[in-house]
């Protein structure tokens, strides 16, 4: 563990940062988006202010990384002010898999609503977006050590909570994982599409 240093992302580990989500997702909606949507989705995460997005190396290699943000409503508004590169980084995708856009449009309608919150319902509030390592790294507590550094850091920001959705079907090893780190579920919510999902809190203040 000594050779391990956990550290800010920066724009030319994006494309590392791509392959981990790829290799971690492999099935998983965004990854179907394919790596144009990706890529730019990972940009404006680091392109946003209050971001915390971090890599964790070994010797200089990134094997996994988390990246959340801080009042996501601001976050959401800029992914709503991207929505054309955003849309035309998943055209090449829709032109193969043209039975992604019903899930892109929920998704965009999804994005719309929260980009409509009122700043007052999301401020101190942080979101875990998206946490991975890569799977030839796996079992060495890995995930662990960004999810406290990524709590510490909100804590430090201000954050009342963190909060987090994961699948709630399926995903007993994921469900498992947060609980032991403290999360608490707060509710289990359908999608417009289907999904059941659970969302996850990590109060500070208790």
């Amino acid at each position: 563990m000594e050779n391990l240093k956990l550290r800010k992302v920066k724009y030319s580990d994006i494309d590392r940062i791509v392959e981990i989500h790829k290799k971690a997702f492999p099935n998983f909606f965004m990854t179907q988006l394919g790596d144009k949507f990706l890529k730019k989705y990972y940009e404006l995460v680091l392109s946003y202010s209050l971001n915390i997005f971090l890599a964790i190396e070994e010797e200089k290699y990134i094997v996994g990384f988390i990246a959340g943000f801080f009042n996501s409503s601001y976050f959401y508004s800029l992914l709503k002010k991207h929505k054309f590169d955003l849309g035309l980084a998943i055209l090449p995708t829709l032109f193969i898999k043209p039975w992604l856009i019903l899930v892109i449009w929920g998704n965009f309608i999804r994005v719309s609503n929260l980009s409509k919150e009122k700043p007052i319902k999301t401020m101190n509030i942080c979101e875990l977006a998206s946490i991975a390592v890569d799977p030839n790294y796996t079992g060495r507590g890995l995930g662990k050590m960004l999810v406290k550094t990524f709590l510490e850091i909100s804590k430090k920001m201000g954050a009342k909570f963190v909060y987090l959705t994961t699948d709630a079907k399926n995903n007993d090893a994921v469900n498992y994982f947060y609980q032991s780190l403290g999360f608490e579920l707060y509710r289990t919510f359908r999608t417009r599409l289907g999904r059941i999902m659970n969302e996850y809190r990590y109060y500070f203040d208790k």
